[in-house]
């Protein structure tokens, strides 16, 4: 059994995250592709039981509201009910994909696939601010865009504190 994100104690954005759940080499040259790479490895990873309702999820929303960002980054996300806890699969392109959604298409290379449960709101506040701030760390984005492994790439991000510490959260 791969192993499996324990956001019980998270402190850092590799504790939303696993080696199984990142793909250094996407395959796919298109947001759909992308998405339906990123999807499989969450269901592999028993993350989502229903892939093809996250999948549908998740594109649908990025075709109305587009999550990629000029810096080469997407952030798209599903909330439901039948997401345990907070997770999320990353993807490198070794090409821009051109993402496209809403009226934008933005050349991205990095893509944070969130799965995010219906009602547990601290830890995907946590998450969603500290992947938030990734923009800003472009050290850190240019580390991760030539990193080599999936190993790698984790540890990477074993450097990047939550922005609300485990103290600091609550349930709301």
């Amino acid at each position: 059994m791969p192993a499996r994100p324990n956001t019980t104690d998270a402190e850092t954005l590799a504790d939303y995250t696993s080696e199984t759940l990142i793909i250094p080499n996407l395959r796919g040259h298109d947001m759909a592709t992308a998405m339906q790479e990123l999807t499989h490895a969450l269901r592999i990873g028993g993350h989502i039981a229903d892939a093809l309702a996250f999948y549908h999820a998740a594109t649908n929303m990025e075709f109305l509201h587009s999550s990629a960002m000029t810096c080469g980054i997407a952030f798209p996300h599903v909330r439901s009910p039948n997401v345990a806890q907070v997770c999320f699969a990353l993807g490198r392109a070794a090409a821009p994909i051109m993402w496209k959604g809403g009226n934008v298409a933005l050349p991205v290379r990095l893509v944070f696939l969130l799965a995010l449960p219906a009602t547990e709101a601290s830890d995907y506040i946590s998450a969603v601010l500290s992947l938030g701030g990734l923009p800003q760390n472009t050290e850190l984005v240019a580390r991760l865009l030539a990193a080599s492994t999936s190993t790698e790439m984790l540890a990477l991000l074993r450097g990047v504190r939550l922005a609300l510490p485990r103290g600091k959260r609550r349930v709301i």
